[in-house]
């Protein structure tokens, strides 16, 4: 009777402890890249910002999601970003396929045709 208490509490500790930290992942500033281009297009510096994007292909010429957005009424790319030297598109990067969600951090973006609005991000670990 002993054990099985003993092997019941420790159980309990465990899952006490354990689901609780399954949650504490850290949640981006910006749940979808639309969020993010309603934040800028209200004003808001979304530079260094993050954002979830579940990607609609592998990557492809750098870019894991191009989508069109009615409601904001432009055609948006998010681009992945790893080279700290000069801001382009890493075409060679294939660490995100079709899918998966991730949370990236805003590197920059470009919206001077206002009907397409490009981000260009870096992963976040």
């Amino acid at each position: 009777m002993k054990k099985t208490m003993s092997v019941l509490l420790v159980a309990v500790m465990l899952f006490a402890f354990l689901i609780p930290a399954a949650g504490c992942a850290k949640k981006a500033d910006y749940a979808s890249p639309h969020d993010a281009i309603v934040a800028q297009q209200s004003g808001i510096n979304i530079i260094g910002k993050t954002m979830t994007v579940t990607a609609d292909k592998d990557v492809t010429m750098g870019f894991i999601y191009t989508q069109t957005d009615i409601s904001v009424g432009a055609n948006v790319g998010v681009g992945i970003y790893t080279d700290s030297n000069a801001l382009h598109l890493d075409q060679n990067y294939t660490g995100i396929h079709k899918g998966q969600t991730v949370v990236v951090k805003i590197v920059d973006y470009d919206d001077h045709l206002k009907t397409s609005i490009n981000f260009l991000v870096t992963p976040v670990d």
